[in-house]
């Protein structure tokens, strides 16, 4: 429960300062929405985290206070944005294919609840991202769903800034809380960033990926160019504070995207040589700092690897359907050999053994979609463009989009709704110049 109280009073104090800006700012009072609110809603849930990770222990008794508070917040957001989304659904049309792909996926995600290894587990996660989910459909057919959408981003990434910005000032005021000292060895000290709602990687992916937006945002000469800088300086401490290697990964990989797309020349003529230069002469010690002493564990990803065999030998079993979403990696596989961790560090395998290959098509279709739109948007809308690229990596190796809800689905289902849309404004756009023509060529 401390987690979702600590990101109660963090929204409160987010949208409490927003409000201030809501007369001035356009894009701002796009955020006070019944829709923005039931997301919000919906995600708080995420971050009540569940005591007793025990496998059999949740499966004899997987009814907690904690639960029963998550479920109570999918409902509220649900019941928030119903009346909305059933106004609209008449808007949803076959543009929308790449959301349809998504729906697809938590369509088979419901279905497998019949037959789940753990079927209220399975059922529970459902209901959680549908409420997650629901709020970003009613967005896409309702009103001025391009601007909505995209500030509904800004919002994301505003709130999940937030959240990382009192991670960063608690590392300094309140080290009992959001400090932690021989677990894993720090990149600078021996102390390593904590937090009561994110786990170490979660803190340094996400603060990776804020990083790498917040870049391409400045960059690209957006609005709020002092706020976006204060974002990529807390989301790159955030990475060197939590030590997590996956958000070096991240942000090293973003940021020589944005460059690509956005000042190509600086790039290749003066950050690839220093960056090959440093690594020629300090390499040793970047690899001593990268490794935390531990080189051994590089090989296999901090045991990932071996979980991920264990995964896929296990949704051999059930290729076609899984084992239950949310339950076939932790009830079956993890089970399997003893491990109580959540999720087996791979929002595809997880995906996979959840709701086996027809399941995972239709999240697959929604990827591409999104990958491919990106690729063709680099330079037209570089921070939204580049926003997949955090996503597809901390997937690979941690829950990701791939998993439940959580900030990294939402943000993915929201650009699966930018991408329709914007299909959907280009074809409306050729339809009306065709119309243009044709009245002209009358005339003439």
């Amino acid at each position: 429960m401390r987690g979702l109280i600590w990101v109660s009073v963090i929204s409160i104090g987010f949208f409490a300062v927003s409000s201030r800006f809501r007369r001035s700012d356009s894009v701002v009072d796009d955020w006070f929405g019944r829709e923005q609110l039931a997301l919000v809603l919906a995600l708080l849930g995420t971050f009540s985290i569940v005591s007793g990770t025990d496998t059999e222990e949740v499966l004899r008794d997987p009814v907690t206070i904690e639960r029963v508070v998550r479920g109570g917040l999918a409902v509220v957001a649900l019941l928030v944005v119903a009346p909305a989304l059933i106004h609209r659904i008449r808007s949803y049309t076959p543009g929308h294919r790449a959301m349809t792909g998504l729906l697809a996926y938590v369509g088979v995600a419901l279905a497998s609840s019949i037959y789940s290894a753990a079927p209220l587990v399975t059922a529970a996660k459902v209901l959680e991202l549908t409420a997650g989910l629901a709020p970003i459909l009613a967005i896409a057919v309702g009103p001025n769903p391009g601007t909505r959408l995209r500030s509904t981003v800004t919002l994301i990434i505003g709130l999940a800034s937030a959240m990382l910005t009192l991670a960063v000032v608690g590392f300094v005021a309140l080290p009992s809380i959001f400090r932690t000292f021989g677990s894993r060895p720090g990149f600078v000290m021996q102390d390593t960033l904590v937090s009561p709602y994110l786990h170490n990687n979660g803190l340094a992916a996400l603060g990776a990926l804020i990083a790498v937006f917040a870049v391409a945002k400045i960059l690209t000469r957006a609005d709020h160019r002092r706020a976006w800088s204060g974002m990529a300086v807390v989301g790159v401490l955030n990475v060197v504070l939590a030590a997590g290697r996956q958000g070096v990964i991240i942000l090293l990989i973003g940021l020589a995207i944005v460059l690509w797309s956005t000042r190509r020349t600086l790039l290749v003529g003066l950050v690839v040589p220093t960056a090959a230069w440093i690594a020629y002469d300090y390499g040793d010690t970047l690899f001593d700092i990268f490794a935390r002493n531990r080189p051994q564990n590089l090989g296999t990803l901090s045991g990932r690897v071996g979980w991920w065999e264990v995964a896929l030998e296990t949704w051999s079993a059930h290729p076609w359907t899984g084992w239950g979403y949310g339950a076939g990696g932790r009830f079956v596989a993890l089970a399997s050999v003893g491990r109580t961790s959540s999720s087996v560090h791979s929002g595809y395998i997880e995906t996979l053994v959840g709701v086996g290959i027809v399941g995972i098509v239709g999240l697959v279709y929604a990827l591409a979609e999104v990958l491919i739109w990106s690729f063709r948007n680099l330079r037209l809308e570089t921070a939204l463009a580049t926003l997949i690229f955090p996503l597809v990596l901390r997937t690979a190796v941690s829950q990701g989009f791939g998993g439940w809800l959580n900030i990294e689905f939402v943000l993915f289902a929201l650009l699966v709704a930018i991408v329709d849309q914007s299909r959907i404004d280009r074809r409306i756009g050729l339809i009306g110049r065709t119309h243009q023509m044709k009245r002209v060529t009358a005339k003439a």
